[in-house]
């Protein structure tokens, strides 16, 4: 700011006198402007507008303005119901700017388990248990466990029976089956010894002087098998054989020995008669044979006949001892629940008498196994607890019917007929099974009743009535002449006096909630506590301010202020637009120089209102947020939101 100098001195260049000297002034710089940066209000800091210093001697140039703090806005943080395993929450708020909780979540107990139980019985493998099961969440276990009954067994039986043969064993299934449930306890293969063979003599035959013989062989007479076979014998002519002499019997003459042939019989020397010698006894031979049996003996006549003669000299009758018996099975037969048994028992299979006779078993009884019972409803009959035998199926206790309960009333209301909505007249339900006893008849609806005024006697809608714009500061070429004629005509605002609206005036926080409360239909708050200090119930913005910290529109300035006479920004009036709509998102991108920060509270509000057609800006390629907005603007605002 302030201009310098300097002496301009000329010397001599060989002895060093001052020969000259000038006052020379040099011109003050000037400043060097450097920007202050601003810092944006927050919730609960104030801010400063861009302010400039000169970057050489630090001199403010534009000082830095204070920006009130733009106070919390309210976001509900939603509640969580609690189940039966888990707790829930309580709903809570925070603020959607800055995140700080304005209302904590306290915590819900969880509810616990209502469990409803089925009973399933033991069966021979198989242990019962009861399924517990809770009818909220359908959560369930299994507990009271209870062993399988087990089988029981019954006598065992033969299957896939295979005969022994001679030379092969034979073989069988011995199976025991459970009575209970049928199901296979146990199978063992049993092995029956091969009957080996029953030896048969094949007679041989002799060989004569022209033709062969054969050697006695043997086979089974059961399966003929040869076992010993026979041999032939070749043919040797005759064979000399000695025809021995007679010797005298007792009572007749003998011969001397001769000779034949011991084939064809020749007689090769004749015998000479000897005289009687009396009887020469020959082998026994066996007569009059009687084959002994399973139980008694048999026997046969052991006979000596002479030799010589062939008369009988001695008689004596033989026992041979009995067989015995030859045991087969007889099955048994297991009990049912009401007829009784067998055990096994043995016969003989040659004779068929009976080596060990079958007992009864008794009965077993039958097993008791409940039928449930059906609970009786509204319509339908119920049935009472039965019971039947779990092995035959027996009916042991029958049900018996329990008659249906009939409906229990409810009213259902009635509504009444508005003057665009039907009716309902009242109705009636039953409360347990929800079946329609008496329907409900529609209700026409009424109709308006429109009044001089455009609105309705019964309820609070208004029909157009041509407006006269009664404002001399309002022309119908104005961007905001429809706005103004709407809000008027629909309760909004009134201008500040009978003839002047008072466009360019700045709005504050407390009209900016009441024309948006009033362009929403002015519906009444739900809450009743209010949290401001500075805002009174006999205030024309009470209910506007309680509805919109209600709606999370606003939050205040603080906890306790709401801060009804602060003018209101362009960013705050989109940001309240924008939150009485829902907070929708928006796909446009910032064109705006002083809309960059995608976390500042307006930043969503801004691109919303702009995709939307309800502002467009400063024209400057600001958006203003820091302007104050003014009545023309804001009328503006909620023309394009609600009427549009």
């Amino acid at each position: 700011t302030e201009a310098g100098s300097y002496d301009s001195v000329v010397y001599c260049s060989v002895c060093g006198e001052e020969l000259s000297r000038e006052t020379v002034t040099v011109a003050a710089l000037g400043h060097t402007e450097e920007i202050i940066p601003g810092k944006e209000a927050t919730c609960t800091e104030t801010g400063l507008t861009e302010g400039k210093k000169c970057s050489v001697c630090g001199e403010i140039m534009v000082a830095q303005e204070e920006i009130p703090a733009l106070g919390h806005t309210e976001e509900v943080i939603p509640g969580k119901a609690p189940t039966c395993t888990e707790t829930g929450l309580t709903e809570g708020k925070k603020c959607s700017v800055c995140g700080e909780i304005i209302v904590a979540q306290e915590e819900i107990p969880a509810l616990g388990h209502s469990y409803e139980s089925v009973v399933t019985a033991p069966t021979c493998t198989e242990g019962g248990y009861t399924t517990y099961t809770c009818t909220v969440c359908g959560d369930s276990y299994v507990g009271d466990e209870v062993a399988a009954l087990g089988h029981t067994a019954a006598e065992a039986v033969r299957e896939n029976e295979k005969a022994p043969s001679c030379t092969e064993a034979g073989s069988y299934d011995s199976v025991v089956y459970c009575t209970v449930c049928g199901e296979e306890i146990s199978r063992e293969t049993v092995t029956v010894d091969a009957l080996g063979h029953t030896e048969e003599i094949i007679p041989g035959k002799a060989a004569t002087c022209t033709e062969t013989g054969l050697t006695e062989g043997k086979k089974c007479s059961v399966c003929g098998e040869i076992i010993v076979a026979q041999e032939e014998i070749p043919a040797t002519g005759h064979t000399e054989e000695i025809i021995p002499g007679k010797d005298a019997t007792c009572t007749e003459t003998g011969l001397t020995e001769g000779k034949k042939c011991s084939v064809c019989g020749e007689i090769l020397v004749a015998q000479e008669e000897i005289p009687a010698l009396g009887h020469t006894a020959a082998e026994p031979v066996r007569e009059n044979e009687k084959a002994p049996t399973c139980t008694e003996a048999g026997s046969y006549d052991s006979v000596v006949y002479c030799s010589v003669c062939g008369e009988e000299i001695s008689r004596e009758t033989v026992a041979v001892d009995a067989l015995g018996h030859t045991e087969e099975i007889i099955p048994g037969k297991a009990p049912t629940c009401t007829e009784s048994g067998l055990t096994e028992g043995k016969k003989c299979s040659v004779c068929g008498e009976i080596l060990v006779a079958q007992e009864e078993i008794p009965a077993l009884g039958h097993t008791e196994e409940i039928i449930p019972g059906k609970a009786p409803t509204c319509t339908e009959p119920g049935l009472t607890e039965g019971k039947k035998c779990s092995v035959c199926g027996e009916t042991l206790v029958a049900q018996e019917e329990i008659p249906a309960l009939g409906h229990t009333e409810e009213i259902i209301p009635g509504k009444d007929a508005t003057c665009t909505e039907t009716g309902l007249t009242e109705g009636k339900r039953c409360t347990v099974c929800g079946e329609i006893i008496v329907a409900q008849e529609e209700i026409p609806a009424l109709g308006h009743d429109w009044q001089e005024d455009g609105s309705c006697s019964r309820c609070d809608e208004k029909q157009d009535v041509p407006t006269v714009n009664p404002f001399v500061d309002v022309n119908e070429g104005d961007f905001f002449y429809d706005s103004v004629m709407w809000a008027v005509e629909n309760g909004i605002t009134a201008g500040v006096d009978e003839t002047h609206f008072a466009p360019a005036s700045a709005c504050i926080r407390a009209q900016v909630v009441t024309f948006l409360w009033r362009a929403a239909g002015a519906p009444e708050p739900s809450i009743t506590s209010n949290p401001f200090e500075d805002v009174l119930e006999t205030d024309y913005f009470y209910k506007a301010v309680l509805w919109a910290y209600e709606k999370g529109i606003t939050a205040g300035v603080d906890d306790t202020h709401f801060g009804p006479a602060q003018p209101c920004s362009r960013a705050q009036v989109v940001t309240f637009l924008w939150r009485a709509a829902g907070a929708p998102e928006a796909s446009a991108e910032s064109a705006f120089t002083d809309v960059t920060d995608p976390d500042a509270f307006y930043y969503d509000a801004v691109l919303w209102a702009v995709e939307n057609g309800i502002t467009a800006g400063m024209g400057d390629g600001t958006f203003g947020i820091n302007a104050v907005c003014n009545r023309a603007q804001i009328v503006t605002f909620l023309y394009r939101v609600y009427a549009v």
